[in-house]
């Protein structure tokens, strides 16, 4: 949300200087943040609950194969994954290859 910060400034001072401090006006100036759900999935998945069967090390395992993949597959994959952007087609190709490499 920080990245935001400029923008969302700069849409509070916009409104103040027009007076458009109704409700509706207000309800535009929002924290961007894309494919919010997709994002809270992620940070989901790696969380280790604590009546989980599995290893304490599976998550660590996991982020450690996952990021090796993406960056086996390049920055196009790489960066809008470090940016927060979930993109279907690099999503598809890091479950790809980690469905072959670590199934």
């Amino acid at each position: 949300l920080t990245r935001h910060l400029g923008r969302v400034t700069a849409s509070v001072e916009d409104a103040l200087r027009n007076d458009a401090l109704d409700r509706a006006s207000l309800t535009l100036v929002n924290g961007y943040a894309p494919n919010i759900a997709a994002t809270w999935m992620f940070q989901k998945s790696f969380v280790h609950p604590v009546s989980s069967e599995r290893s304490a090390s599976f998550v660590n395992r996991l982020m450690r194969q996952n990021y090796v993949n993406m960056e086996d597959l390049g920055d196009d994959v790489l960066r809008p994954f470090n940016q927060d952007v979930v993109q279907p087609r690099a999503l598809l190709q890091v479950l790809g290859l980690a469905t072959v490499r670590d199934p």
